[in-house]
């Protein structure tokens, strides 16, 4: 396992008429033989990295019938949270930073788009495909591509205005991604977690 920090600047060092550059100091190694899985950890400090709960979570190393039915039920109300007055997208657009909700709610895209007939599609029950990382997180697609997707993607052209076109796409974009990663909340619930 390698690692280094990465520094804001770069230090240079000159000699013998030759000039290094790097941003990255504190290097190191560590080496170990094994057979079979390996584990290694080393601390580390990133001020500008954010926690969350689920990092400090233990791993999902199964999915039970259980977990799979809260699973479909969560893509399901995502799907469903497609309608006005769309409460359920704008929550979870909250979590995208280039979203600007308010901007989002005031130009009424969404109203535009649900009135010229767009709807979301998400996978139904054997479509659901729900990918273990090894870490709390469990990725979500869906077997036949897109997790959700436009029921009849023509229907973007009915949308009145370039720029309603345009903030509707991004922002169901945005709120009906391809693939989504859920965790276990600190209640035991499953949510999206980006």
């Amino acid at each position: 396992m390698r690692w280094a920090v990465v520094n804001d600047e770069a230090t240079e060092q000159r000699s013998a008429g030759q000039i290094t550059s790097t941003n990255q100091s504190g290097e190191g190694v560590e080496e170990k033989a094994a057979a079979g899985k390996l584990s290694m950890a080393r601390e580390f400090d990133a001020p500008f990295a954010t926690e969350y709960p689920w990092h400090r979570a233990p791993a999902v190393t199964a999915l039970s019938s259980a977990d799979r039915q809260a699973l479909e039920a969560l893509v399901k109300a995502r799907a469903d949270s497609f309608r006005p007055p769309f409460e359920g997208v704008y929550a979870a657009l909250k979590t995208s930073p280039q979203i600007k909700v308010e901007d989002v709610r005031k130009s009424k895209c969404l109203d535009k788009a649900y009135a010229a007939g767009v709807r979301i599609d998400a996978p139904t029950a054997g479509q659901l495909d729900a990918t273990l990382t090894g870490n709390a997180e469990v990725v979500l697609r869906s077997t036949s591509g897109d997790l959700f997707r436009p029921a009849d993607p023509a229907k973007f052209q009915k949308i009145k205005g370039e720029e309603a076109r345009m903030c509707a796409g991004m922002a169901l974009y945005s709120a009906f991604p391809p693939r989504m990663v859920v965790a276990r909340n600190p209640a035991g619930d499953w949510e999206a977690v980006y």
